[in-house]
C-alpha cells in the first residue's frame, strides 16, 4: 500500500479518467447490498457485499455474534489510484467531492436542455 499522499493534480487526472459511479463510490463511500453468505464451522459467517454503483465486493467474516472479524476488498482494475501517484487523503477527498458535484451539476444542466428541446419544462 502507497503510504505518500498524493499530490492534488493527480487526483484530478484520476477522477477525470474514472467512470462517474466509481468516482461517487470514491467521494460517498460504497453502496453496500448483501450478495451472497454462508455459515463457517465454527458457527460464524463468510458474507459477501457487492456495492449497487461500481463493481466493488467486500467479504466479510463474522463470528457467531454477528461481530465483524474482518474485511477484505476486491476493487476493478482502475479503481484505486495506479502505483506510485499516492493515497487520497485529506485535501485530496475534497478533490474528489468537487469534481463529483461539477459532473452532477453539468448533468443535471444537461438533462434541462435536453428535456427544454423536447418540449418539456
Amino acid at each position: 500500500m502507497d503510504s505518500k499522499q498524493a499530490d492534488l493534480d493527480s487526483v484530478r487526472s484520476y477522477a477525470a479518467e474514472i467512470p462517474v459511479s466509481w468516482l461517487r463510490c470514491r467521494e460517498l463511500g460504497h453502496n453496500w447490498g448483501p450478495h451472497s453468505a454462508r455459515v463457517i464451522e465454527d458457527g460464524g459467517f463468510d458474507r459477501v457485499l457487492r456495492c449497487r454503483r461500481c463493481p466493488t465486493k467486500r467479504y466479510q467474516v463474522l463470528d457467531a455474534f454477528g461481530r465483524i472479524v474482518s474485511n477484505t476488498y476486491d476493487y476493478p482494475d482502475g479503481y484505486r489510484m495506479p502505483p506510485g501517484r499516492g493515497r487520497i487523503t485529506g485535501d485530496g477527498r475534497g478533490v474528489l467531492r468537487v469534481v463529483s458535484i461539477r459532473m452532477g451539476i453539468e448533468a443535471d444542466q444537461r438533462r434541462a436542455v435536453g428535456r427544454r428541446d423536447r418540449g418539456g419544462v
